[in-house]
């Protein structure tokens, strides 16, 4: 099943994929990536503001972006391998190729937790439902069809805590060492995540408490031992970029890297009508329900994914930069998704046995109203809308605000992008130029405002857009027919492996997994 599910979702993901090439933040990996396989270098040259970089002996280094640039390599590899293809155009290849490792990421950690939920006592077909709907009905489907470092995220982040629970239960040398090397990748992909590894550790060496001290104690040496190519790797990129092995550069680029207001952010990322979590993934809204029954029937999963997910968004929410800048939805929360949804599981399984219809209206309503939020994320690229956002700021309030900081764009409704997303896209569809005939906050603010910049750059960010006319469109239509395949192939036998399965299959791991996480 995991083979097969993984496949649906990555040509799920691509055929639904963007057309916008790397930017901000994707560029500098992206170009981080391009240095590396090009030159076996990591400095790059690029224009951009000074907090993109730190800089060592006249030569620019992305501050963080060595896990995502060694994620991208596979999709630049592609890349190159098929760009002299004759015809092949160029910009849309280029654009399409780095969507690939991020849509591959995201497939994997669906999948994975998936595999998980089947261990906490899912059916197989409830697993995979709640995979195709935190696909498509969650911030998760975003940031697939995009070359930011959240789908690397979320694959290693649910790996690791899917690691530590296996490992914990039957802690052989192999795990030891493979849980290891993901936590170092972990850490390399983002260095906020360095409290996971010590959350995992005591996951360990809790659930271990049975064995002798010096048992634990070799375990986790073993572990140790397989995190250290990781560890070796963070430690030469920040001797590469800082002249120093445990300095990381963020210092002399961000002041206060976490003097943000604690409330303000927790707020912000939770709750507000821009960022909140529960607006942009109310599949999440599944697990608050289920939290009392995981409690009762998984507490070692319940305990390590609520740890988890509580320091994350603790040092997301103490972050100035808690918003995640030009985005879409809780960018840094991206992550911790696929794992809070595994806090449903065992109502949701509860819910499959005894009552169907209130599994159904509880997943139709939370994941109809996630959809929407997703597909209005994926009809526009989002720095459309958080452009309108700064000129409305610069225009209507003052200058001096950040490009960066939208804060009407967060705690307004009427300024809300999901709102600004439905808004711009009903004058794409008609074709409309007029922007300011019905702005969702013409009740807000008074006076007129030159959007006619904004109004020029807005496009549907669809892929087919720029495949599917023109001397291209012969590409476009095989690109097209081949995603189509694999997503018609991949789901027949996915259909036909759920078929095969014991009715009573779920029971039986539900008993047995119950049994380990007492």
């Amino acid at each position: 099943m995991f083979a097969r599910l993984t496949v649906l979702l990555f040509c799920t993901f691509l055929l639904l994929s963007g057309r916008e090439p790397p930017w901000a933040d994707a560029n500098i990996a992206y170009q981080t990536t391009q240095a590396l396989v090009d030159r076996g270098e990591l400095h790059i040259n690029l224009s951009a503001p000074s907090y993109f970089f730190v800089e060592r002996a006249g030569k620019k280094y992305g501050f963080a972006t060595l896990g995502t640039a060694l994620g991208q390599v596979p999709s630049y590899l592609t890349y190159k391998a098929l760009r002299k293809l004759p015809g092949l155009p160029q910009a849309p290849w280029f654009a399409f190729a780095s969507h690939l490792s991020s849509a591959l990421a995201m497939a994997l950690a669906l999948a994975i937790a998936a595999r998980r939920a089947q261990r906490l006592g899912a059916p197989a077909p409830l697993a995979v439902l709640l995979a195709l709907l935190t696909a498509l009905c969650s911030i998760c489907l975003v940031y697939a069809r995009s070359p930011y470092g959240e789908a690397l995220q979320t694959l290693l982040l649910t790996w690791f805590a899917d690691l530590v629970l296996t490992t914990s239960e039957q802690p052989t040398r192999k795990r030891l060492l493979v849980t290891g090397l993901c936590g170092g990748l972990l850490l390399n992909a983002k260095l906020v995540y360095a409290p996971v590894l010590l959350i995992g550790l005591g996951c360990f060496w809790i659930a271990q408490r049975a064995q002798r001290v010096p048992q634990r104690l070799t375990a986790i040496l073993w572990a140790a031992l397989g995190a250290l190519p990781g560890l070796v790797l963070l430690c030469g990129h920040n001797y590469l970029k800082t002249g120093h092995p445990l300095r990381t550069g963020y210092q002399s680029g961000q002041l206060g890297l976490f003097a943000g207001d604690f409330f303000t952010g927790l707020f912000g990322l939770l709750l507000s009508p821009g960022r909140g979590l529960v607006f942009y993934a109310p599949l999440v809204l599944l697990a608050l329900c289920g939290l009392p029954t995981a409690l009762a029937a998984a507490r070692r999963t319940t305990t390590l994914v609520l740890a988890i997910a509580l320091s994350v968004t603790a040092l997301s929410a103490k972050y100035p930069v808690w918003h995640g800048g030009f985005c879409y939805g809780p960018r840094y929360l991206v992550p911790i998704v696929p794992l809070l949804l595994l806090l449903a599981i065992p109502w949701l399984t509860d819910l499959w046995h005894r009552a169907p219809r209130r599994l159904f209206l509880a997943v139709s309503l939370t994941g109809s109203l996630g959809l929407s939020v997703s597909l209005l994320g994926c009809s526009l690229y989002w720095d459309h809308y958080c452009r309108v956002l700064a000129a409305v700021q610069r225009q209507a309030l003052s200058p001096r605000f950040s490009e960066d900081h939208h804060p009407l764009g967060y705690f307004v409704p009427q300024f809300s992008p999901i709102v600004g997303h439905a808004w711009l896209l009903t004058h794409v569809l008609r074709h409309d130029p007029d922007l300011l005939r019905d702005p969702p906050w013409h009740k807000l603010l008074s006076g007129p405002l030159d959007l006619r910049d904004e109004q020029a750059r807005l496009r549907l960010d669809l892929w087919t857009r720029d495949w599917l006319y023109g001397p291209q469109r012969r590409y476009g239509f095989g690109l097209l027919l081949l995603l189509s395949m694999g997503l018609g192939l991949s789901g027949v036998g996915l259909v036909r492996g759920l078929r095969a399965k014991s009715p009573l299959e779920g029971v039986r791991r539900s008993a047995v997994d119950g049994q380990a996480d007492v």
